[in-house]
């Protein structure tokens, strides 16, 4: 048992070096987005940088709902995805085997896409060495989030999205710019399941999922991982209560990380939707027992439009205090910026940048 009196004091020195930004931005092109993004103030604290998403703002709905015209697969339960309870599921075509030329993702087309606007923003920031970053759901949650949560845990059908999935990051790798690049691994279904049992084993078995698909990935590849309660229409499918769920999966990645591929940092959401993070010190403790390897952020998905930002500080000094010491800090949202207002976005860079000086 922690016991929270005895935590370390937090000085200058500690403050956040790095700002995140997850994924989606509310914007009208890449251009846009990374005009918002890559400032004057925020360009000296970025690692990564994504395009913006903004042809899919809505995270893996558009790539689901293509599965309507696609012979693979039949629809079985429709949604129109207004809540969490109305999202579609799909299963694979009577008599057929699925397989990864039928999910047809796109994520290399769309790394393509943005990719020469995305160095031309980066070299007029003075920011050359600045990566790309792509963000690419694991395997595992699309067959879930496809199939649902039946079909979508047969070992064929995780199979076929897993072998898709790495299929998309050799030909991202492959391309010219592919050494410019970090691949954030985006897991909501295995941050969901592994709050919804508590039980390490489990969380530990989840976490492996993820880890046997970074082992296919090309050697030298370099990854986030953004693990998150969801963000549909800005409203999470739940708030851990404790980081506890959340530190063990990390271990377990960190633990059992393939050699020869880079693990550049971990995103936890602590902010929820329209959730604004907690000011309870309880809540934060377990980070303590977070085992990072040496060079791998932690992001604190905390930074919120609706909080004040004398809270929003506390909320930061409470996640400093309880990081193992010399543990690397950035700060982010709990999820991509796409379904907030213009405004609301741009208010949370603000915030960023102020919690980062």
């Amino acid at each position: 048992m922690r016991v929270l009196c005895t935590v370390r004091t937090v000085t200058i020195t500690d403050r956040p070096t790095t700002i995140h930004f997850v994924g989606s931005y509310p914007a009208n092109s890449a251009r846009e987005a990374l005009r918002d993004m890559l400032t004057d103030e925020t360009k000296s604290n970025l690692y990564a940088l994504t395009d913006g998403e903004t042809d899919r703002k809505d995270w893996v709905v558009d790539q689901i709902e293509s599965y309507r015209r696609n012979p693979a697969f039949v629809l079985v339960e429709d949604g129109d995805w207004s809540d969490y309870t109305r999202c579609p599921a799909f299963a694979v075509a009577p008599g057929r085997e699925l397989l990864p030329e039928d999910i047809g993702l796109r994520y290399h087309e769309w790394a393509d896409a943005s990719w020469e606007t995305f160095d031309a923003a980066r070299r007029a920031a003075g920011r050359p060495d600045l990566r790309y970053q792509v963000g690419i759901p694991t395997g595992f949650d699309m067959a879930l989030f496809t199939l649902g949560p039946e079909r979508g845990m047969r070992e064929d059908a995780i199979e076929a999205f897993v072998r898709a999935t790495v299929e998309q990051i050799e030909a991202i790798h492959g391309a010219p710019y592919g050494g410019d690049v970090v691949y954030q691994l985006e897991t909501p279904a295995g941050l969901s399941l592994a709050l919804a049992v508590d039980d390490p084993a489990y969380r530990r078995g989840l976490a492996m999922r993820l880890v046997d698909l970074v082992a296919r990935a090309p050697e030298g590849s370099r990854f986030g991982i953004h693990l998150c309660v969801g963000d549909l229409g800005n409203e999470a499918r739940t708030q851990p209560a404790t980081r506890r769920a959340s530190v063990e999966f990390a271990n377990a990645v960190a633990e059992n990380w393939p050699a020869g591929r880079h693990l550049d940092f971990v995103h936890e959401p602590i902010a929820a939707g329209r959730s604004v993070p907690r000011r309870d010190e309880a809540m934060y403790a377990d980070l303590g027992d977070l085992r990072l390897p040496s060079g791998t952020r932690y992001i604190a998905g905390m930074v919120h439009e609706a909080q004040r930002m004398e809270d929003q500080q506390a909320v930061l000094a409470l996640v400093r205090r309880h990081l193992p010491e010399g543990q690397s800090l950035g700060v982010a949202a709990a999820c991509g910026l796409g379904r907030r207002s213009r405004e609301a976005a741009r208010d949370v860079v603000r915030r960023m940048t102020r919690l980062t000086r």
